[in-house]
This record gives C-alpha cells, sequence and structure tokens, in this order.
C-alpha cells in the first residue's frame, strides 16, 4: 500500500535501522490485514508494535489514529493524529485525519472551536494538494456551518477552479456572495451557472433573488417568472414573486400568484397571507379579512397572519382595535422565535403609528424609543420620536432625544433639521437658525437645510 511505500522511504541506513525497518513494516503488513479483516484491536496492537520499531513515523501515527477513530476513541485518536502531523507537517493524510477527528469530535456537542481547528487542518491538505476538489467542497461547507461567509466563499472559488462544471457549487457561491452584499459578483456567478445549465431554474430564481435585494424589481419579477415557466411547481418561487410583486405596486398580479400557490396547496399559510396581503391593497377588505381568519384557522398564533389583520384593520382606520392587536402581539411569548427582534421593531413602529393617529403623541415617542432599542439605532426613528414629541409639546424630552441622536449620527443632517424644528417649535427661532446655517455650511445643496431657512 501507499503507506508501506511511505513508511519504507522514511527509515534511516544502516544494520539497525535495516532490522527496525523490516520490524515495522512486518508489523505494519499484519495490522493492515488484521484492519481488512475487520480486526481493529488486532490492528491496533500491531500498530503499536510498529511505532516501537519506528517512534519517528507518521505514517504509522496516522494509521493508529484512523483505527483508534474506527473504534470511536476519540481523544485517543486526536493525540496520535496530533503527534503525526507533528512529525510530517506535510503529510496530507495525517491533516486529513485529524480534520475528521475534529468534526467528529464536533458533531458529540463540542464547541464551535473543533470546527475551527478542522477548518485548519483541511486548509493544510489544500496546501498541499490544492487540486483536492472534494476536501475543498467540505472545506468550503465547512465555513458555512462557522458562519465565515469569506472563507466560505474563497473555498468554492478554489473549488470551481478545480471543478468548473458543478452547477450547485456556483449556485453556492452565488448565494454567499449575495449574502456578503456583493450583488454584482453574486449576478455574474448566477450567470456562470446558467452557463452550465441554461435550463436551471433555481439559477433563474437566484438570480431574481439578486435583482431583489439590489431593489431592481422589474427585473427580479422577469427571472422569477423565468424561473416558472421551467418549473411551474415551485411554490417558494410564487410566494417570493407575489412578495415582489406587491413591493412593486401590482397586487392583482400578487393575488394570482396566491391563487395559484392556494391551488396547488390549499392549506398553504403563505399563500393565504400573500392572497390576503393582495386583497388588502386591492382595498377589498371583507376578502381580505376573510384569508387573514382562514390563515389564523390553519396556524393559531402565526405572526404573518397576526400582522396581516393588523394592517388591514390600519387600512379600515380602526386605530384603536389595530392598537389592542399589537399590544397583544408585543406582550407574545417569543420563545423559539427566531426573529423576535425585528418582529418587535416592525410592531413597535405600527403601535407607534396607531397612537399617532389617535392623537397619544408622548406614547407614540414611547412606542418608537422601544422599535429602536430592538435593533441596530436608526437616525429615522430618532428623527421620528422628535417629532412626535414635539407635537406633544415635550421640547425637554425631544432635545434630549436630539442630544443622544446627534452623538450616534453627527453627520446625519435630517436628524439637524429636526432638532431645528423642536427649537423653532420651543420659539427660540435663533438657535433653529444657528443650527439651519450650521448644517448649510456642512452641505451646501443640501435642498432640506435650504428649504428649512
Amino acid at each position: 500500500s501507499f503507506g508501506l511505500i511511505l513508511l519504507l522511504a522514511a527509515q534511516p541506513s544502516g544494520s539497525n535501522a535495516s532490522t527496525a525497518r523490516a520490524e515495522a513494516y512486518y508489523h505494519f503488513s499484519l495490522a493492515q490485514q488484521a484492519k481488512r479483516q475487520g480486526k481493529a484491536e488486532d490492528a491496533l496492537d500491531e500498530l503499536r508494535k510498529a511505532q516501537k520499531s519506528d517512534p519517528r513515523s507518521a505514517v504509522i501515527r496516522t494509521e493508529q489514529a484512523a483505527v483508534l477513530r474506527e473504534l470511536n476513541r476519540i481523544d485517543e485518536a486526536l493525540a496520535a493524529a496530533r503527534e503525526a502531523v507533528r512529525l510530517d507537517a506535510d503529510d496530507a493524510k495525517a491533516h486529513l485525519v485529524l480534520a475528521h477527528l475534529f468534526i467528529m469530535k464536533a458533531d458529540s456537542g463540542a464547541t464551535l472551536a473543533d470546527l475551527k481547528s478542522a477548518a485548519l487542518q483541511y486548509e493544510e491538505v489544500v496546501r498541499l494538494d490544492p487540486d483536492d476538489a472534494q476536501t475543498l467542497r467540505t472545506l468550503a461547507t465547512l465555513y458555512g456551518q462557522l458562519n465565515d461567509l469569506a472563507g466560505a466563499a474563497k473555498a468554492w472559488e478554489r473549488y470551481l477552479a478545480t471543478e468548473p462544471g458543478d452547477l450547485d457549487a456556483y449556485l453556492r457561491l452565488g448565494a454567499l456572495y449575495l449574502a456578503k452584499g456583493e450583488t454584482d459578483r453574486a449576478a455574474a456567478t448566477f450567470k456562470q451557472a446558467l452557463d452550465v445549465d441554461p435550463g436551471s431554474a433555481p439559477t433563474y430564481a437566484k438570480l431574481a433573488d439578486v435583482f431583489d435585494k439590489a431593489q431592481q424589481l422589474e427585473q427580479a419579477i422577469l427571472h422569477y417568472r423565468k424561473a416558472l415557466e421551467i418549473d411551474a411547481s415551485d411554490l417558494r418561487t410564487r410566494l417570493v414573486l407575489g412578495d415582489v410583486l406587491l413591493r412593486a405596486n401590482r397586487p392583482q398580479e400578487a393575488l394570482a400568484e396566491g391563487e395559484a400557490v392556494l391551488q396547488a396547496d390549499a392549506k398553504n399559510l403563505e399563500g393565504l397571507v400573500l392572497k390576503g396581503s393582495a386583497l388588502r391593497d386591492m382595498k377589498e377588505l371583507p376578502a381580505a379579512e376573510a384569508a387573514a381568519d382562514q390563515a389564523l384557522a390553519l396556524q393559531r398564533g402565526d405572526l404573518r397572519a397576526a400582522f396581516l389583520r393588523i394592517t388591514i384593520l390600519e387600512s379600515r382606520e380602526d386605530h384603536e382595535a389595530a392598537l389592542s392587536e399589537l399590544e397583544r402581539l408585543l406582550a407574545r411569548d417569543r420563545r423559539g422565535e427566531s426573529q423576535a427582534s425585528h418582529n418587535d421593531r416592525v410592531f413597535w413602529l405600527h403601535l407607534a403609528m396607531a397612537k399617532r393617529q389617535l392623537k397619544k403623541y408622548s406614547e407614540a415617542a414611547a412606542a418608537l424609543a422601544k422599535a429602536n432599542e430592538a435593533g441596530d439605532p436608526d437616525p429615522r426613528l430618532y428623527a421620528s420620536q422628535m417629532e412626535a414629541l414635539a407635537l406633544a409639546k415635550e421640547y425637554g424630552k425631544a432635545l434630549e432625544v436630539a442630544k443622544a441622536a446627534r452623538a450616534r449620527f453627527p453627520e446625519d443632517s435630517a436628524l439637524g433639521i429636526q432638532e431645528a424644528m423642536v427649537w423653532q417649535e420651543q420659539g427660540d427661532t435663533a438657535r433653529a437658525q444657528a443650527l439651519l446655517e450650521t448644517l448649510r455650511s456642512k452641505a451646501p445643496q443640501d435642498g432640506e437645510v435650504l428649504l428649512r431657512l
């Protein structure tokens, strides 16, 4: 075997060395034979004897690690593999076995540190063999598990250099670019995927995702429809297309996609929410409410359906009822909810809208503060909070918010304008004008600043 060839090549010259080499070779051969017969303990015993004859052989240590792995003696296997790598840092198999052991340890409930250690060992394997496509693919997947988008993208790039016809790899790489916000590279990668398979519906859908993220809604719609021409049964693509059509203010077309989903699956909750949303935007509110109720009957407490009901109430201008529903949602049990903070921000914003419509300005400001706490601070939320407090004639509190906001976003002119309006409302015209002049000096072409002067 290749291991035996390496074992022989590693031996020093001389009569004593020749004897040791022969003994190591003999025991290594017996270990291989025992391993083929499924006698792992016997194989391990022979490998110990081989190691005694040649204690500096990385090949023997690597084989020991492999057998110990079969016996599920992971800690001992790790020790053997680490020693193999120490003895010969250029032994690709030793690095590969060590990587596999770290993965096994991670799978048994260990920390992310083991996955990171595995990635380091796989990197060593591809350093020694840059064309090892299987290891590159494994490495790319592993970086994905570690949420290392840059590392995963680089590994997929290297993999595709060796396997340029792998459609799945192009789709994975393009999705990574999209997740990193590199829409141009994502689009180019998906176009390469279409060169590999011009009839790939998933590739058209992925390319549509890129256009969607870039806010090129017409191109997104075009490519989602191209995907559906190839595979009309893809409900996920229909649902996403429907959402894009809603955002493009094309509710009738969105309704058609929702109906198509429900024709294929009458109990599809997302299809019902899409249908209800389209009907809401078409001002067919009783039918929209019926769709929302049907969705809630399928899955009580579903946030999408519950929020649809709230937006229908807003469309009816029933702000008291909307407020009540929003307060109930904000008091919900959040256990197991993957996007609780994002959902809370949306709900707090709509609560603030309802409070404002009911002229409860101080409470609206408090809701906007909660919305800002539910995610990364947003200067627009600070500005809206200041405006609500000014409407409540709580100018001191509004200026306190302004001070905190300007400390976070000193170059945001909209915040400066809103602060100036607060000073104006409070009656300090000179202070307001001075602030606007300062803003104009920093941005002479800012139309909003010029408008206020």
